[in-house]
């Protein structure tokens, strides 16, 4: 078996998630995959994780613009996602950063990990997020005022929540399953969600004080994923550096476009303009797209904690494979030069060259020699 040799439902057809392995391992020797209900579970729990920031704040709806009545904030009832225009960033996070941990450990475990596996994965943590839309778009359903802007309202938060699943569903796909570039590109997408997420923490733990560092962890924390990712990804390859370059667009544009739609969606007196609301997210995003504070120094940042890191593991790579013993093909051991610069042939010492030629002894050894196993794209 070819070294890459991918073992898989597509090939084998014993339902295995597709892997690659070393040359002489045999498919019977890969380990037994885990069982569905168990990756299930997984997603099941990640789904969870992913509305956690939420979900530690106490869940109550934030004030809508349509709502039937007047109410104070503690008179809103409670909902698994906080739908309303002011938060759609929000709310993207809370989707997609479930899906793109999940397809972390995905990876991880790829290993025990059957086809089978990651559509449980996947349905888990698909089947968590439709249940908290399920019943915040009923509670506000049934909260909302009576009239067409009440019906294309709730209409535009559920067609939001689904967008975001859709791609939360691309993420876990490349995260889990794509070649170490593809991988790259769906935790480069889930940066600024990741970013997004982690202060909906930070404003649960940090006193209220202190929310600058709120602010820090937004601006920073999407450059820092990206160094890491790139830095892990590697660059020795064609595909690999075209991934780090649209990895580094990605977080360039990544906050500016939050800003517009945060800005535009937010813009209350914009609302029945669709038209005039567009052409105002646009112009802040050209705005926000070369803000030095917050866009372009981050970037930067990233560029240069990616190329040190790249750095360190080449070096650390050349220093492993300088101290590693030298190692040598079974031919050489049964083949050597003797000391007079003739070649032994077998095993009986016999010298080409000299008269005494000895014959190959039959059982020579010629089995395609096995190697330690290195994954191919992991």
């Amino acid at each position: 078996m070819s070294e890459g040799y991918t073992v898989g439902s597509g090939v084998s057809g014993n339902g295995r998630y597709p892997r690659r392995v070393a040359q002489g391992t045999r498919a019977d020797d890969l380990p037994r995959p885990w069982g569905w209900w168990l990756w299930l579970l997984f997603g099941l729990v990640f789904g969870v994780i992913g509305l956690l920031p939420w979900l530690l704040t106490g869940m109550t709806l934030p004030l809508q613009n349509l709502w039937s009545t007047d109410a104070a904030p503690s008179d809103m009832p409670s909902a698994l996602l906080p739908l309303s225009q002011y938060r759609l960033g929000m709310i993207v996070a809370l989707i997609v950063v479930g899906s793109a941990a999940a397809g972390i450990v995905a990876r991880s475990a790829h290993r025990y990990l059957s086809a089978g596996g990651f559509w449980a994965l996947t349905a888990g943590v698909g089947l968590v997020q439709l249940t908290a839309l399920g019943q915040s778009a009923f509670v506000i359903g049934v909260g909302l005022g009576d009239g067409v802007a009440s019906v294309a309202y709730l209409a535009v938060m559920v067609l939001v929540v689904l967008i975001s699943m859709l791609g939360g569903v691309a993420v876990l796909a490349l995260i889990a399953r794509a070649p170490r570039g593809g991988a790259l590109i769906g935790i480069a997408l889930v940066a600024a969600a990741f970013a997004q997420w982690a202060a909906g923490i930070a404003r649960v733990i940090v006193p209220s004080g202190q929310n600058p560092i709120v602010m820090q962890v937004m601006v920073w924390l999407p450059a820092l994923v990206v160094a890491v990712a790139i830095i892990w990804c590697g660059v020795n390859t064609v595909g690999r550096v075209i991934a780090a370059i649209v990895a580094l667009l990605l977080l360039w544009i990544s906050s500016p476009l939050s800003t517009a739609v945060a800005a535009a969606a937010g813009t209350r007196v914009l609302a029945r303009s669709p038209y005039e609301m567009a052409d105002y997210g646009v112009g802040v995003f050209r705005m926000a797209l070369f803000e030095v504070q917050t866009v372009l120094l981050p970037v930067a940042a990233a560029i240069v904690v990616a190329a040190v890191g790249l750095l360190v593991r080449g070096l650390m790579a050349r220093s492993r494979r300088r101290n590693a013993p030298q190692q040598y093909s079974r031919e050489d051991e049964v083949m050597p030069f003797d000391d007079r610069g003739a070649f032994v042939v077998g095993s009986m010492g016999g010298v080409l060259g000299t008269g005494a030629i000895d014959t190959v002894p039959a059982e020579s050894p010629t089995e395609e020699l096995e190697y330690p196993t290195r994954p191919l794209g992991y």
